[in-house]
């Protein structure tokens, strides 16, 4: 049986997360949408390890993120946002673009409850007007 050591069995498991670290992206790649359930809350010990490890591939994870802005849970929408697809190096993939538009100009009520409407004007006004 192989283990996946770099997947975190719970919230405070960082040694998953030095783990994870260590790897090159083509290891981890079938285990995105495991590791991305790790930012549905930043307060969690392993959310800030793992969005830093993921942050220079969010275009290599965009249909990922892209699944998760189209959910329900506007707080792991903020946090994909702000954490994550904020510091990304790369430009956004238009799909995913064309979502974190959406959130910005016609939010839910619970996409701004939660801030995810603000995070995503943030990405649009602070990247997208330079590129």
């Amino acid at each position: 049986m192989n283990k996946k050591y770099y997947i975190p069995k719970d919230k405070s498991d960082i040694s998953a997360v030095k783990n994870l670290n260590s790897l090159p992206f083509n290891v981890v790649k079938s285990d995105v949408p495991r590791l991305l359930e790790s930012l549905q809350d930043m307060h969690w010990d392993i959310a800030f390890g793992v969005a830093k490890y993921f942050i220079p591939y969010v275009s290599d994870i965009s249909n990922e993120l892209l699944l998760i802005l189209k959910t329900g849970d506007e707080n792991w929408k903020f946090n994909i946002l702000n954490a994550l697809v904020k510091y990304s190096p790369d430009k956004i993939d238009p799909e995913l673009l064309r979502e974190i538009e959406r959130i910005a100009k016609y939010p839910s009520e619970g996409e701004i409850e939660d801030g995810a409407h603000f995070a995503a004007k943030q990405i649009i006004e602070n990247r997208f007007l330079y590129e």
